[in-house]
């Protein structure tokens, strides 16, 4: 049965008024190469972020988080290109909010990978996260639309050649790629250092497999960069820069997916940062660690190299015999602290001693701060309220 009355009209409709609705809706959907690819970006994306996440790991969740804001995004471009926006209006451009944590994410996903010791603190990096707010508030117009007046606003735009492009769109999409451009260089820094610190070593193998990811995601945003520039050159936007970002997009994960699933070893060792790479990090034999910490803590106590303001690492890894990778390994996985928080933990002592010491009654708190090793009043106040509750002034009224 056909399902149509004498008077040619779908008698289904009657029966339930939505469907007619969605019928016709649906018939408006094109599929082509473009979704068929899209759609499987889409369904990588989601298939490799909860093996992602099995791991339960600090870098997994931001590497989670990248794959899946990439992947939601791909699915937006899918809604497009093949027309689903007449379908799910409501979806569209809800991912684009979040374009502004990509950076952060990829920045902190390396440095948790590749840096010794690294730990992600909210408290410490919030404000990181803060420019999703500039992202909703951009969108918050389009996404308090009406269903039918998204569905309007796109057949307008695909009817036609060129969309001509607002100071507003170019400022915002210039902020959001620059922004994420400044995380790629930070954590390209990031990986230099370690790789330098790693040459010729295991870890140093496992750290190339992550710079040549590094570079497919620069590519990936560059790409979107070159988008920017022919937006602002033509001042308009062209449905063929669409189409290149979209592949782009798709393609981060396609690589992802194919290391996961084909190299799936090295992919737990090097993208998620599992324990085979904190074992290559270190050549430190349990027996050697008790040495080494009494090594360390003789040589802190005694000699005090904290009070030298430009300790570095390195300089001090070789005052007690060890590698770097060695020396930070032995403070993250026996102390629980990165090399500066080690090292200021001692001058703030410093601090606390000379404060209470009527020797130094004549320096002021921030003699004292950099007499024992600080050399930044930022630094100092920010980490003294830290670890004590209190501001420099305030302990000194206390203890008195």
């Amino acid at each position: 049965m056909s399902g149509k009355g004498e008077d040619g009209y779908d008698d289904r409709a009657n029966l339930n008024p939505g469907f007619s609705y969605f019928e016709e809706r649906m018939q408006s959907v094109q599929f082509d190469i473009w979704s068929l690819l899209l759609s499987f970006g889409v369904f990588q994306g989601l298939f490799i972020t909860p093996i992602i996440l099995k791991t339960k790991r600090q870098p997994s969740y931001f590497l989670a988080g990248l794959v899946l804001i990439i992947s939601l995004n791909v699915l937006n471009y899918l809604f497009l290109s093949s027309r689903l926006y007449q379908v799910f209006p409501h979806y569209v451009f809800i991912p684009n909010a979040f374009f502004f944590w990509m950076g952060p994410f990829y920045y902190f996903y390396i440095r948790s990978v590749a840096e010794p010791g690294f730990r992600f603190q909210l408290k410490r990096y919030w404000l990181h996260f803060t420019p999703i707010l500039l992202g909703i508030a951009y969108y918050w117009p389009f996404l308090t639309l009406s269903g039918q007046g998204k569905i309007e606003f796109f057949n307008n735009y695909f009817a036609l050649e060129q969309l001509p492009a607002s100071w507003m769109v170019t400022t915002f999409f210039s902020l959001n790629i620059i922004q994420s451009l400044i995380y790629i260089l930070l954590a390209r820094k990031v990986l230099v250092k370690q790789q330098l610190e790693a040459n010729g070593s295991k870890r140093g193998k496992y750290l190339k497999w992550l710079s040549q990811f590094s570079i497919v995601f620069a590519v990936y945003w560059l790409i979107d960069f070159l988008g920017l520039i022919w937006l602002t050159v033509a001042d308009g936007f062209f449905h063929a820069v669409d189409y290149i970002i979209m592949l782009s997009s798709a393609l981060i994960v396609h690589v992802l997916a194919y290391v996961a699933v084909s190299k799936n070893s090295i992919f737990q060792t090097v993208f998620l940062g599992a324990k085979a790479l904190n074992k290559a990090k270190s050549g430190l034999e349990e027996k050697e660690v008790m040495l080494s910490l009494d090594r360390l803590t003789r040589l802190m106590e005694v000699e005090k190299p904290y009070l030298n303001p430009e300790l570095k690492m390195n300089e001090l890894a070789g005052r007690v015999d060890l590698s770097s990778n060695d020396l930070s390994m032995l403070l993250n996985d026996h102390l629980g602290k990165t090399f500066y928080e080690f090292v200021n933990d001692y001058r703030l002592e410093e601090v606390k001693s000379k404060l209470s010491n009527p020797a130094f009654s004549n320096y002021t708190i921030l003699g004292i701060a950099v007499d024992s090793g600080f050399n930044n009043k930022n630094t100092f106040n920010r980490y003294f309220k830290k670890e004590t509750g209190l501001t420099p002034s305030d302990y000194l009224k206390k203890s008195s």
